[in-house]
């Protein structure tokens, strides 16, 4: 009977401990204003000292048929400007690893620097580009934002037909949500 006292004991002290316990509001990580005001951490790991943020350049954003060009730094992702001068630039992960934020580098690709990215090969010689993870490093450089169905189709897309031929049934594994996105 004295072990039940003490575990009942543990587990008052552990609940008033988690009910003690102050969130961070969300205002204080993501303005409250929107979400275009939040910025990545920093520059990804792999690119620290590749990458010089006194350096800028001119690159031109196409979103949605609309055309911007801005000046940035290169310690800035195409990413973060998107967000900035356009409205509903999708993103998620914010790692290069989910794809959401998919672009595609039209002209300068040579002058694009790239950390890293869920995309393969196939992709990146298109020119698909997670854009959280890709910055210009010289000029002449134009950005179509907005590619994330194009790049599930050309990363995903042919095991989706395999599947919808070898069981003669048109399931759309994308809109059914199988895999949780």
């Amino acid at each position: 009977m004295f072990y039940i006292y003490i575990i009942a004991i543990l587990c008052l002290i552990n609940i008033s401990s988690i009910l003690s316990f102050k969130s961070i509001p969300i205002n204080t990580i993501i303005s409250n204003k929107n979400r275009n005001s939040f910025k990545l951490l920093d520059v990804p790991l792999e690119l620290k000292g590749k990458l010089d943020p006194s350096k800028k350049w001119t690159v031109k954003f196409i979103f949605k048929g609309e055309e911007k060009e801005v000046e940035i730094s290169e310690g800035t992702s195409f990413l973060e400007i998107g967000e900035k001068i356009f409205d509903d630039v999708e993103s998620s992960c914010r790692n290069g690893v989910c794809t959401t934020c998919s672009g595609q580098v039209i002209a300068g690709r040579e002058n694009v620097q790239l950390a890293v990215h869920g995309l393969g090969e196939p992709q990146l010689e298109k020119g698909f580009v997670c854009t959280c993870q890709a910055f210009a490093i010289g000029p002449g450089v134009v950005v179509k934002l907005g590619m994330y169905e194009e790049v599930y189709e050309s990363q995903y897309g042919q095991y989706e037909l395999s599947y919808e031929l070898k069981d003669g049934a048109k399931k759309d594994i994308k809109q059914n949500k199988i895999f949780g996105f």
